[in-house]
């Protein structure tokens, strides 16, 4: 079972951390790196040479993977990679790159700009936690507001808001418990109902074409999406269980269905 930690920076021993990876950003939107070997996308990093500063570390694979020339480079935290008990540390740090320019004659095929972190990883059971971790790091830090921050919801602020919600009402709403898990996937499922009655009374086109069609289907599946945070939290199913089994399920979908196109991904 593999899993992701985090500490604090200055609480591991400086030489049990081996690599830097690098969150970053350049002109507002987030840098991903493609190895000239794989069609999959990652955080630039790599690993600590013998004797090196992890913060030289972080700044040299920073410009052979990226060619940034100008940029501020702030710590985060120190991350870990838990394998059955066994750790393997490294420093998470954000970047906030002036300018990008050619690429060093390095491993790296590929440089792209993107809104969002890209599906197909590297390391997707790895660096979606750290780039989660890095939001939660700009938020605490004024750079990114809680405006945007709740426009791009993360599996774990959905179950925070779902448990929040159920705090303001517990004294007349079900215990959280596992028992009325079952009540929630109905509830869940009637919601789906009312998606499904929309799509049949106006057809799949209004809902593309009608704001006000388009605002009421988003609205019920926005109740689906409630009543499944609901259930995950009755069962105790942590935002990292859940994204780890989602990743696997993906990847075996992608692995008995299209094989040949994804053999770089699974």
């Amino acid at each position: 079972m593999q899993k992701i930690n985090f500490y604090d920076v200055g609480t591991i021993d400086d030489n049990q951390i081996k690599f830097a990876v690098i969150s970053t950003k350049y002109n507002g939107k987030w840098v991903f790196v493609r190895h000239k070997e794989r069609e999959t996308w990652e955080i630039p990093g790599g690993h600590r040479e013998s004797l090196e500063d992890i913060y030289n570390t972080a700044s040299r694979e920073l410009v052979e993977e990226t060619g940034a020339t100008d940029f501020k480079l702030y710590p985060i935290c120190i991350y870990s990679v838990d394998r059955d008990g066994v750790e393997s540390f490294g420093q998470l740090f954000y970047a906030e790159v002036e300018n990008l320019d050619e690429l060093p004659d390095s491993e790296i095929g590929e440089v792209r700009i993107f809104d969002e972190m890209p599906l197909n990883l590297t390391y997707p059971l790895i660096q979606p936690f750290l780039f989660e971790r890095t939001l939660k790091f700009l938020s605490s830090s004024g750079q990114v507001s809680t405006l945007q921050q709740d426009n791009d919801l993360t599996i774990s602020k959905m179950l925070e808001l779902s448990y929040s919600l159920w705090e303001k009402h517990k004294e007349t709403w079900s215990p959280m418990k596992p028992e009325y898990g079952k009540t929630f996937i109905l509830y869940m499922i009637e919601e789906i109902g009312e998606a499904i009655a929309i799509i049949k009374k106006k057809g799949e086109q209004e809902i593309m074409d009608d704001p006000e069609v388009r605002a009421r289907f988003i609205e019920e599946l926005g109740d689906v999406l409630m009543y499944y945070m609901d259930v995950l939290n009755r069962f105790d199913i942590s935002a990292e269980e859940f994204t780890n089994a989602y990743i696997k399920k993906f990847q075996n979908n992608m692995s008995r269905n299209y094989k040949e196109q994804y053999k770089n991904f699974i």
